[in-house]
């Protein structure tokens, strides 16, 4: 019998030596689509005979903010079956996860990159296969599991509420971003004197800077509205090699097809309007965000994209930076990239934060110069 400390990353800690054979129960405040997919493949979780329970509290400003990823919810209810189910719990206090009802694992931790991969994590949690214990804590979550729904489809409940929010959204000052996702901002003029802290504050950790979260695109109305507007007309999802062919027109190689159709699916992935599934050949579908989207005027889709550009960790990271008078773009991302890589991601970067520049976000121009 043991219990004892698990320090982060959880998941080569504690997730790595405890793969289910009969049930895994999680319940997570916050959950990012990468984190889960690597836990899908690990654990091997599409395959038959385990029962699977995923509880996450699902609040639409946990979407907004970017600490959740639709695309998360979705790769989920797309695997959703008898014995893999998803519930959602706006009440969630506890995160937790039981392995076969003989092995737990308690703390704040999320199903995010932040806590199961990050090797400078703070995240840490208690680890048991106490009998008592545990048996107590089965207890525990089935109470919890009664206060849970089965997880609904997003578009039903949260496109009215994205319709509101961006109505209201003004790009001049803002004001409806932070207000939802800030609870200290209330006074108007906050908006524009700390506006950058709070896109952070309110952002960390849930998400760690990787090479597979740093946008790499050839142009970005490829990886936004035209991919969007491709995808609206086939609902049963598109192969990268497709998306390419559909962006780009005929006469390229399939390699070639397959690079943009790719590049262009994971620009759209991290804004959250697509999502990627795990199986080969991977498949791009529209989140519910990218069927608002897709059905939106342009003046809302433009609102849009500047919020998810702010869900980015490389534009938040970058952003929080700004205070550093010695801030260097290419040698800043040379942290997470090769040099050559870093040199080739630069022109992606400072297009984006030019957008946000566009598109109401002031003071970035200055910046842009010096970058």
């Amino acid at each position: 019998m043991f219990t004892r400390l698990i320090k982060g990353p959880l998941f080569y800690n504690w997730f790595f030596e405890n793969i289910p054979k009969k049930s895994i129960r999680i319940s997570t405040t916050f959950i990012k689509k990468y984190a889960t997919e690597r836990l899908i493949k690990y654990y091997g979780l599409k395959r038959e005979g385990i029962d699977i329970d995923i509880i996450v509290r699902g609040n639409f400003a946990d979407f907004v903010s970017g600490k959740s990823d639709i695309s998360a919810i979705q790769l989920l209810k797309l695997l959703e079956k008898e014995r893999f189910k998803i519930y959602r719990s706006k009440k969630q206090k506890s995160n937790f996860c039981i392995i076969d009802g003989q092995k737990l694992l308690i703390g704040y931790f999320n199903l995010d990159e932040e806590s199961l991969f990050a090797e400078n994590s703070m995240v840490a949690a208690i680890g048991t296969n106490d009998a008592n214990l545990i048996s107590n804590f089965n207890l525990h979550y089935l109470d919890v599991l009664d206060n849970c729904e089965k997880y609904p489809e997003i578009s039903k409940e949260f496109e009215y509420k994205y319709k509101k929010f961006y109505k209201k959204f003004s790009t001049d000052t803002t004001d409806e971003f932070f207000k939802i996702i800030s609870s200290q901002a209330n006074d108007k003029e906050k908006f524009n004197s700390f506006s950058r802290n709070l896109i952070i504050n309110k952002c960390e950790g849930s998400y760690i800077i990787s090479p597979k979260n740093i946008p790499q695109y050839s142009n970005l109305e490829d990886g936004t509205f035209k991919i969007i507007e491709i995808l609206k007309k086939n609902n049963s999802g598109m192969s990268f090699n497709e998306i390419g062919v559909g962006l780009t027109g005929s006469g390229k190689k399939d390699v070639a097809y397959k690079k943009y159709g790719e590049n262009h699916s994971k620009l759209a992935e991290l804004l959250d309007l697509v999502y990627i599934t795990i199986d080969s050949p991977r498949k791009v579908f529209l989140t519910d965000l990218g069927k608002l989207f897709s059905r939106s005027d342009l003046n809302i889709k433009i609102k849009i994209l500047h919020n998810q550009i702010l869900r980015i960790p490389i534009i938040q990271d970058i952003i929080k930076n700004w205070s550093d008078a010695n801030f260097n773009l290419i040698e800043y991302l040379n942290k997470f990239l090769a040099k050559s890589t870093a040199i080739r991601r630069t022109p992606n970067i400072k297009q984006l934060l030019a957008f946000l520049e566009n598109t109401g976000l002031s003071g970035i121009s200055k910046k842009l110069k010096k970058l």
